[in-house]
């Protein structure tokens, strides 16, 4: 299975690819932009689907500082084995301290990029850019569409985090306040609802008990017709440690994207940051905790994850799944 890993730390300015199987994991390339410079910030956001690798650099100069860009790299390119530079990606409106590139998501021949501080409808409010491969020419990898939140407001911080799959997307906008200030929102887009392409907001979700400061939409990931959302700072009796949130697309109707599921942590504690990354694929999730009273055995943070039989989301263990009876022998 082919990996680009990030630094959760430090931002890096050079990405890796990494291979891994049995015999452990090996580095296969190093990857560089072919403009790159001091303090761009590359490697911050990088992604993977196939023989295309995307990897963000969001501070980034080329339109003004911060503005940030995206760079494509083909497997195979002028070499064998070799991961070559194809194109780099900016936006048809980049503006200065956009941070475009900083979180991006690739599925196929379709990429979605966020720029979480654009001020399109506000300062800060955000938008995501959405890129075709085929795009204005083979290879070109052109700006379809630049997406925001049809009731966008300034310090939303729209973009902060996306995911795609096949003709849906996901953004975050984890300082949205319709549960309270910052308690945070996601928004579906689809390709063609509105037209050909045009990737129109389908439904804008929340989670059912969202509260002040929760962050719900900090981190997203969705598969098929199933979306998980990360709130790092939700809270139980007033102590922090994060949870994350299931929606189905046709949970209470077609095209609801209705909550299903709550997901915390068992060892629950404060600070945990529960949520703070999430990733979904078919029946099964995956979230991060970034404190280690709950992970002191998993050293600088813990995955752990969910399981659904039947519809049932349940917990596999504390570092790694969760289940829905003992049947699952995990």
């Amino acid at each position: 299975m082919k990996k680009i890993y990030e630094c959760g730390l430090i931002p890096f300015l050079i990405a890796f690819l990494i291979l891994t199987g049995k015999a452990g994991a090996f580095e296969t390339n190093k990857l560089l932009p072919d403009d790159g410079g001091a303090y761009e910030y590359f490697g911050w956001g990088v992604a993977i689907s196939g023989d295309t690798a995307i990897v963000g650099a969001p501070q980034d100069h080329h339109d003004g500082g911060g503005s940030g860009s995206v760079y494509i790299f083909y497997r195979n390119h002028e070499g064998t084995g070799n991961w070559g530079q194809v194109k780099k990606l900016t936006t048809s409106d980049a503006a200065t301290t956009s941070a475009f590139g900083r979180y991006i998501a690739i599925d196929g021949d379709t990429a979605i990029v966020g720029a979480h501080l654009n001020d399109f409808n506000g300062t800060d409010s955000g938008s995501a850019y959405i890129f075709s491969c085929d795009h204005g020419g083979t290879d070109n990898w052109g700006q379809v569409k630049k997406i925001t939140a049809a009731d966008g407001a300034a310090g939303d911080t729209f973009g902060l985090s996306v995911s795609l799959s096949g003709d849906l997307a996901i953004v975050g906008a984890y300082s949205d306040d319709d549960n309270g200030e910052d308690s945070g929102s996601a928004y579906i887009f689809s390709r063609d609802h509105g037209g050909a392409d045009n990737w129109g907001q389908v439904k804008k979700i929340i989670a059912i008990d969202g509260a002040e400061d929760d962050h719900f939409g900090s981190a997203v990931s969705i598969d098929g017709a199933t979306a998980i959302v990360g709130a790092y700072f939700d809270e139980t009796d007033y102590i922090p440690h994060g949870s994350a949130y299931i929606f189905y697309q046709a949970q209470g109707g077609p095209n609801n994207w209705g909550q299903v599921k709550k997901l915390t942590a068992g060892d629950k504690a404060f600070g945990d940051q529960f949520g703070l990354r999430v990733s979904i694929n078919g029946d099964t999730a995956v979230e991060q905790e970034d404190g280690t009273s709950a992970c002191v055995n998993c050293l600088m943070g813990c995955e752990c994850g969910a399981r659904s039989i039947l519809g049932f989301w349940r917990r596999v263990s504390s570092c790694l799944l969760y289940t829905s009876d003992a049947a699952d022998d995990y």
